[in-house]
């Protein structure tokens, strides 16, 4: 099995970061979430929303063969962990558990302690065995719909 390569996202990755994103969600959430859910989840996101994310965050790819595999990207101010999705086509292949290893040496490197998040319910069992504890239940609400979630946090 090749290795992903990790590094800081570019303005250039926005549009392959949207489509896995969305290919994601449809993919890998359907078990967990209803269709209302998973289309308010979805939204009407536009690349140049991830240029600027990229610009402003901490955000980094995994890439195999140049092709984006996955994208993780956190806030060190609130030490939230943002946002961490994997191409479907490369789930269980070490996209995910580099990136938020990469998060980690970033967040190591800026003096954070630790790190929380709001982990979908499709992705609590990846941040348990990366870490994470469960805290609390809680749910995000996209466009006025709720998804459940759980509030984890890891010391770094």
């Amino acid at each position: 099995m090749s290795k992903h390569v990790v590094r800081r996202a570019t303005a250039g990755d926005a549009a392959p970061i949207l489509e896995l994103r969305e290919r994601s969600i449809l993919a890998l959430c359907v078990g967990d979430y209803t269709e209302e859910q998973i289309d308010a989840w979805m939204g009407k996101r536009l690349a140049k929303g991830y240029q600027e994310w990229i610009e402003n965050s901490p955000f980094f790819v995994s890439t195999l063969g140049g092709k984006v595999t996955g994208y993780a990207a956190y806030n060190p101010k609130s030490q939230e962990l943002l946002a961490a999705y994997v191409d479907p086509d490369y789930v269980r292949q070490g996209a995910a558990t580099s990136l938020v290893e990469a998060i980690f040496s970033d967040a190591r490197g800026r003096g954070l302690e630790s790190l929380w998040l709001d982990a979908s319910l499709t992705a609590v069992p990846f941040y348990k065995a990366a870490g994470f504890k469960p805290v609390k239940e809680t749910t995000h609400s996209f466009s006025g719909v709720p998804l459940e979630c759980l509030r984890m946090e890891t010391d770094l």
